[in-house]
């Protein structure tokens, strides 16, 4: 049985903690992608995971410019 030994926090007058704005997912890739990814990323300058967060970021970003008419089959996911 885990217990959560932390002890609640009482709220400090004037400081508003603002709501959660991100989530966190988690994915597999291959250890070829793992290392060309971990590669990228050093010659980018940062981390292997950020790198990732910001390629699936253009991905979405891209993905919502395109708009309900505009959408094209890039053959993703076959």
């Amino acid at each position: 049985m885990v217990v959560n030994m932390r002890k609640k926090r009482r709220p400090i007058p004037g400081v508003v903690v603002p709501p959660l704005r991100t989530v966190q997912i988690g994915f597999r890739i291959c250890p070829a992608d793992s290392r060309l990814l971990s590669q990228l990323a050093r010659d980018a300058g940062v981390g292997h995971l950020t790198l990732a967060r910001l390629v699936v970021e253009k991905y979405l970003a891209d993905v919502r410019g395109k708009g309900a008419g505009g959408k094209k089959d890039k053959g993703v996911g076959r």
